[in-house]
């Protein structure tokens, strides 16, 4: 709502084809994924109820609901009822913590019952999920509708008897349905029908098919492998398997012959012997040259697959498996992307479209995982192994720990300050990364905004040298 005053966050009650009220937001989040104070003006005006059926109904606008003086403001003023309507992301547990710490706590404070009414959908890296509940004066939930749809509900106002206790939705089935919800809105609403993504026989690429499966149906997903000398036989065969299993279309393309034009023509700089970190990037960026060639040609968008170990650490390729337009894995740790394809293997939820059964086979789950650009290469190589990074990782950017408190849960000094040096020098690359869903309490880009240079925080000498 515009007005001379400057633009408010607002909503408007309509009512018999006119309009029964208009509230304006009080309280602008400037925090995490939220950036209201650069758009709009806050409310000072008094919170004042409206009468629809004779019955007075107080209206808040997302944050207003999550603060307490606006809902008690309204009851003062005569509010019977609470409507709080919301855009609010999708994380971990999230739905749990606004009913019993959100609306049960404004309507014990108020002893007014609420009906809490939540957006669905994705929007770039943000996922609304829904799940739209109400409670009655005393703080039990009358009415819970179903997440990651859009549906409607009704409830008998003059019989707000409380449900029997409702279990909170599994973490695990959270994370798929917002990396589902997240993939399918961002490509449809980009214009896309249908997805592309280098297959590698790697649990990451295997699980970003799965989704892009569930989500869009196997028809429009299409896997392409693209092997070097340095792939196993097992990678191919796996890769096979899995789009045998959904049904996707399979291509190959061999990347020897580019990557070999492309050492002919580095050569033609005197003294420019390729070293083997460079080797290894060419055969990345061969990769993501053809995907990307196939993205333009089909008008299928392309799926980057790196999850957030890598991408925490820099353990990926600018311009290699970086390319793509969209990420599902973005804010997935390397042990939930295990846990996950577990889950996936002994769960088909309705609302998924992708078969049951197997869907990622086991031997890509069992297998060290490795980047094959190098022979005998595995990830340990190069990283501790992923159940410590994801630990001291999760302190660094979810919990924002002290690097002596982390040490001093027991992991090695050397490890921790090295994790930390690596967070901070890959910076760059996560900037250039493609968008993806956010599931965790604190995404890279949209939550953690941090210099990319700045000497805001040093670097750390490693234990034992460098």
């Amino acid at each position: 709502a515009a007005t001379r005053a400057g633009v408010y966050n607002a909503a408007v009650a309509l009512r018999d084809g006119g309009t029964a009220a208009r509230v304006r937001k009080k309280h602008l989040p400037n925090y995490g994924v939220f950036d209201e104070m650069r758009n709009f003006v806050a409310d000072r005006g008094p919170s004042l109820p409206f009468a629809v059926g004779g019955v007075r109904i107080g209206l808040l606008i997302c944050e207003d609901v999550w603060r307490g003086e606006v809902a008690a403001e309204l009851v003062l003023n005569g509010a019977e009822l609470l409507i709080a309507i919301n855009s609010s992301p999708f994380r971990d547990g999230v739905l749990a913590i606004r009913v019993n710490d959100v609306a049960a706590r404004r309507a014990r404070e108020t002893g007014v019952p609420l009906l809490y009414v939540n957006a669905v959908g994705g929007q770039d890296e943000i996922v609304f999920d829904g799940g739209s509940f109400m409670v009655n004066g005393e703080g039990e939930r009358v009415l819970q509708l179903p997440q990651w749809e859009e549906c409607v509900g009704a409830v008998d106002a003059a019989r707000l008897e409380p449900l029997p206790e409702l279990p909170f939705p599994d973490p695990l089935e959270s994370k798929w349905r917002a990396m589902m919800l997240g993939l399918r809105d961002y490509v449809v609403k980009s214009g896309f029908t249908d997805v592309v993504l280098g297959l590698s026989g790697g649990i990451d690429s295997a699980l970003a098919a799965a989704i892009a499966g569930d989500a869009l149906g196997a028809d429009r997903v299409h896997c392409v492998r693209l092997p070097s000398r340095h792939t196993a036989e097992l990678s191919n065969t796996a890769a096979e398997r899995l789009c045998r299993a959904w049904g996707f279309s399979m291509h190959t393309l061999p990347i020897g012959e580019v990557v070999a034009a492309a050492e002919r023509t580095l050569a033609l700089v005197p003294d420019n012997d390729l070293d083997g970190l460079t080797r290894e990037n060419m055969q990345a960026r061969a990769r993501g040259y053809l995907l990307m060639a196939l993205s333009n040609n089909r008008n299928w968008m392309l799926l980057s697959t790196g999850n957030k170990s890598e991408l925490g650490v820099g353990y990926a390729t600018l311009y290699g498996d970086m390319c793509g337009g969209y990420n599902p894995l973005k804010d997935a740790y390397k042990t939930v992307v295990y846990a996950l394809a577990e889950w996936r293997n002994a769960h088909r939820p309705a609302g998924l479209l992708g078969p049951g059964g197997e869907v990622v086979p086991i031997e890509i789950i069992r297998r060290p995982p490795s980047a094959e650009l190098a022979p005998g290469q595995k990830d340990t190589d190069s990283l501790p192994p992923y159940p410590v990074l994801d630990a001291i990782l999760a302190e660094l950017v979810e919990k924002r720990t002290p690097l002596a408190a982390i040490v001093a849960q027991g992991y090695p000094r050397e490890t921790v300050e090295r994790i930390y040096n690596l967070l901070l020098r890959s910076e760059y690359k996560r900037r250039q990364g493609a968008p993806g869903p956010k599931t965790t309490t604190m995404a890279f880009a949209r939550d953690r905004r941090i210099p990319i240079v700045n000497r805001f925080a040093p670097r750390l000498p490693v234990a034992g040298g460098n």
